[in-house]
Order: structure tokens, then sequence, then C-alpha cells
């Protein structure tokens, strides 16, 4: 899972490009969460309220084209769920859930290598190589060489 992806609060956007229900959003993510988790024998009490929770949050909300879906993943295992109507971030509300697992296995989904859209990892890389250029040039240092991203 995405247990090595840095110790510091990391902040997702998904952007729906097609219509999609709460249910079937929360249903997916986490169906694979569970099955990976019962796999390794880690499936407990505290993971299905997690899940329970997480499913809760997700229920009564239908996501139209450029709908959004906000998560904040605390390095502590806080997982907070807010929504927008359009791409914009909401100053106050969402959900937290404690469970560590979770937090890790949403942001898994998201951009990890079996993540649910290959479009958000190329989203993810190139900001990253663009921000990485421009500290670069700023620096006065030569940027790195480009290199090629396949999903």
């Amino acid at each position: 899972m995405a247990g090595d992806a840095g110790e510091f609060e990391k902040f997702t956007r998904v952007t729906m490009i097609l219509p999609l229900t709460g249910a079937q959003y929360s249903d997916k993510v986490t169906e694979n969460c569970v099955a990976y988790w019962k796999a390794t024998g880690v499936y407990t009490d505290a993971e299905a309220a997690a899940v329970d929770k997480f499913k809760e949050a997700f229920g009564p909300h239908s996501f139209a084209p450029g709908a959004s879906i906000l998560f904040t993943h605390s390095p502590a295992g806080l997982l907070t769920v807010a929504f927008s109507k359009d791409s914009s971030v909401p100053e106050s509300g969402g959900v937290a859930i404690d469970n560590a697992r979770l937090c890790e296995a949403v942001l898994e989904s998201i951009i990890g290598e079996h993540g649910v859209s290959p479009a958000a990892k190329l989203s993810l890389a190139t900001r990253v190589a663009e921000l990485l250029e421009g500290a670069a040039l700023a620096g006065g240092e030569p940027a790195a060489e480009a290199v090629s991203v396949s999903v």
C-alpha cells in the first residue's frame, strides 16, 4: 500500500468526468480495500467500522461531471473527506475517519500502481515534474532531463 508515501499530509482531489453516485464510488474503493485486508489478514472490526463510516459519508451524494471529492490524508492515519459540486475547495465541513489502513488505501486507490485513474497518475507526474523544473530553474541549476511516464 502507500505506507511509504512520506510522513506529511497529502491532499487529493478527485474530479468526475462522468456522472457517478456516492454509493458507486465508495463501493468500488472499499471493495478493493476489504479484499486486500482480508487476503493479508489485517481486516479487523476497526477496518469494518471505518469502511461503514466511509460508505455512510458517500451515501447521500451524487456527482455530476465537474463535481469533486476532496481527501486529506494525515500521517497519523486520519482521512478527511469533503465534497464539492464544482472544483472549488469547501472552507469547512467534511467527515473525518480515524483509520490508518483506510487512509492509506484511499490514497493508493487514487495514485497507486493499480489506481482507478491512469490520468490521475499522469497529472501527478506532470505537476511534480513542473515543480521540480521550476525549483531547479529558480536555483540557477539546470533542470533534470525529461523522462517519459507511461500509464
